[in-house]
Order: structure tokens, then sequence, then C-alpha cells
């Protein structure tokens, strides 16, 4: 086949020896922010969930987001347990806006 030359004349990209790679470690999770909307009017009859509570990492922007019933510290603390926490880790920092109805019983 002969010689490879790229375009930009770097020369034969299978033989590059000097492209080394820099690892670079992030923590992710590190600063996690939450958020309750709501309420809201119950879309067809028969459902009860009238809040959303928000979950997002600063780091990545992975957003997690569910439908609640209630905004109670339980409801709360079971979100961030399980969809959260068990699934990513528990963050560093949590970020809330401290509004009375996001952590009320």
């Amino acid at each position: 086949v002969g010689n490879v030359t790229c375009a930009n004349g770097w020369g034969n990209p299978l033989n590059r020896s000097d492209a080394t790679l820099i690892g670079i470690t992030i923590r992710t999770i590190s600063e996690m922010g939450i958020d309750f909307l709501g309420p809201f009017k119950p879309a067809a009859a028969g459902t009860s969930n009238r809040y959303t509570i928000i979950t997002i990492d600063y780091c990545t922007k992975w957003v997690e987001a569910k439908a609640l019933k209630d905004n109670t510290t339980n409801s709360t603390a079971k979100f961030l347990y399980e969809y959260t926490w068990c699934r990513f880790k528990c963050p560093i920092e949590l970020v809330s806006d401290q509004l009375r109805y996001t952590f009320r019983e």
C-alpha cells in the first residue's frame, strides 16, 4: 500500500507514539441541587401525584425527577436514597433554595 500521510502532514496516524492520553479525574455527584415543583392539579381522575421532585448533578448535568403525592420529609428522603444516592453516590454538597415546603413534615 505504501506510506500513508494525513492531510494535516502528521504522517502515518497508526504509528503515532507521541500522542499520549492524559487522564482526568473528576468526582461526579460532588454537588447536587434539589427542588420541588407543584402543587399541580392531578392530570387525570384517580391520580394523586401533585408534586415533582427534581435533582441535578452540577458536574454532569444529570437530572433525576419523580412525581410524588406529597412533599414531606419522608418522601424526599426516600427519593434521595432510592433514586440518587443508591445509584450514583452521596453528594458532598446538597444545594436547595431552602423554601419552607421543601422539607416540610
